[in-house]
């Protein structure tokens, strides 16, 4: 190091020299200690501390409060969400070929660059097993977690914790099946070293709200009967769907999806719906809409160039 030193400072007077090699020395000395020396920041959180109660949870105010392992498991879904969002192609201005695509995926998929190894495609699925990953540790830990004194509110955390992981474990494993496959032909994915079905991938996502329902609030039980109900419809599963949409609204209730373009709402987005992100528009339809009135009762709108619905 002092070699190396000498060389770079060779050229400067002899008083810069001794300034400058004093400088290094003391970077020197101030890394060994920093090395030798460690302190760790008072918000690390060690290995050891991870089995304790305190991660999962707390109660404030008669209220369950997530622990730094659900918050991680919250946050790894949402970077996983967003990051597929964009990968998929759901903001849809998409129907064709622009000059500054929205979706990095389209632009390498229209350019003929995608690759299975490809950044974009890497990223997406790098998020989304480790959303997985972190949700199903987070289950584990709930049954290792000793309590010296249990009580009520103890035993809540526990409870909540485990519905929170539970809740996101299913949703990990319904996106992998929604948005992945090894190929084609092979409707699977690849998770820890094995090669899982899209039937059985869904087949997990359902077996961990299920499980979940036991352990939810009745709002919760709301929102884990309408995923279940999504579910059967993202995988066909028309069964599961009509037998958990009843306990999905209360009386009275209804639902729509709408789609704008700007303000206004697009009919033929609607329409499509979930499919949305597949769409694809014949431009001798878009050709074809010849009169006012044709063009009003198919509203086949694109946006500017970059710009998302």
């Amino acid at each position: 190091m002092k070699y190396l030193n000498n060389i770079k400072i060779s050229f400067l007077s002899g008083a810069k020299r001794i300034l400058l090699t004093t400088l290094s020395c003391s970077a020197l000395v101030s890394c060994d200690n920093w090395v030798n020396d460690t302190i760790l920041p008072s918000n690390t959180v060690e290995e050891s501390q991870l089995g304790s109660l305190g991660m999962l949870g707390s109660i404030v105010d008669k209220n369950y409060v997530g622990g730094p392992v659900i918050a991680g498991v919250w946050r790894a879904g949402s970077s996983a969400s967003s990051s597929l969002l964009v990968a998929s192609g759901a903001i849809v201005d998409e129907i064709s070929s622009t000059a500054v695509p929205n979706s990095q995926f389209y632009k390498e998929l229209d350019d003929d660059k995608l690759s299975p190894d490809d950044l974009t495609l890497y990223s997406s699925w790098s998020a989304i097993q480790n959303y997985r990953a972190r949700a199903e540790d987070a289950i584990a830990l709930v049954a290792t977690v000793k309590v010296v004194n249990p009580n009520a509110d103890t035993d809540l955390i526990k409870n909540k914790a485990l519905f929170n992981a539970r809740l996101h474990a299913g949703y990990a494993w319904m996106m992998l099946a929604d948005y992945f496959s090894v190929s084609n032909t092979q409707r699977s994915v690849y998770v820890n070293g094995a090669l899982v079905s899209h039937s059985d991938a869904y087949g997990k996502a359902q077996k961990y709200w299920e499980d979940a329902l036991s352990g939810a609030s009745a709002q919760e039980q709301r929102l884990l009967h309408s995923l279940l109900a999504k579910l059967g419809i993202h995988s066909g599963n028309y069964t599961l769907a009509s037998a958990h949409i009843d306990q999905t609204f209360q009386a009275k209730e209804n639902f729509q999806f709408i789609n704008t373009v700007n303000t206004a709402s697009n009919a033929f987005f609607t329409a499509l719906n979930v499919n949305v992100r597949d769409a694809a528009v014949d431009a001798t339809l878009v050709s074809a809409l010849k009169t006012t009135a044709e063009k009003a009762r198919v509203p086949v709108v694109k946006l500017p160039k970059g710009i998302g619905l």
